[in-house]
């Protein structure tokens, strides 16, 4: 599991790239929330209009995109585990103060 401090465009292809050397590969598609990192704009169709960083990483991987609609939950069925507060999380409440010393412990438990 990787984690960011922040929902940033490097976080986001930092992301996809460990996922990828994770999983030994990359899949045929990905569901997305409508994340402001990959849709610029939602047409009055629903079509997405993807932002030029989310567009490259697709044509360098070649997987294609699949979006919730927004407002539907039910979109991703069960794809989302129960969120748990506290048990193995971080949060704003958690005892950890360094940012690096929580990658660190979360990179050690793998």
């Amino acid at each position: 599991m990787q984690a960011y401090p922040a929902e940033t465009t490097e976080a986001f292809c930092d992301g996809h790239n460990a996922a990828f050397g994770f999983f030994g590969g990359v899949p045929k598609s990905i569901l997305y929330d409508n994340t402001k990192l990959a849709v610029a704009r939602i047409l009055g169709d629903g079509t997405r209009q993807r932002t030029r960083v989310f567009s490259e990483l697709q044509s360098h991987y070649l997987f294609a995109d699949r979006f919730g609609r927004p407002g539907k939950g039910n979109d991703k069925g069960k794809s989302l585990p129960p969120r748990r507060r506290g048990s193995k999380g971080w949060s704003a409440g958690s005892a950890e103060t360094s940012w690096c010393r929580y990658r660190g412990r979360r990179a050690s438990r793998r």
